[in-house]
């Protein structure tokens, strides 16, 4: 699955480590401060991103799935 542009855009203030599964980590000049925006906040991933439609289906021992 191919990120979105949205998701790319999200991203594109990150360094990046490891294109796949996808690795990032905030660049040093943005660590100078004490608070390190949401924006920058690293990710880390162990897999590719799964195929997914975008939806979600909420089951089991709910009242309204």
């Amino acid at each position: 699955m191919e990120m979105t542009d949205d998701l790319r855009a999200a991203r594109a203030a990150l360094q990046m480590i490891n294109p796949a599964p996808y690795n990032a980590e905030a660049p040093p000049a943005a660590l100078a401060s004490e608070i390190t925006p949401t924006e920058l906040h690293y990710v880390r991933s162990n897999f590719p991103l799964p195929a997914h439609d975008g939806t979600l289906e909420i089951g089991g021992a709910v009242g309204h799935p």
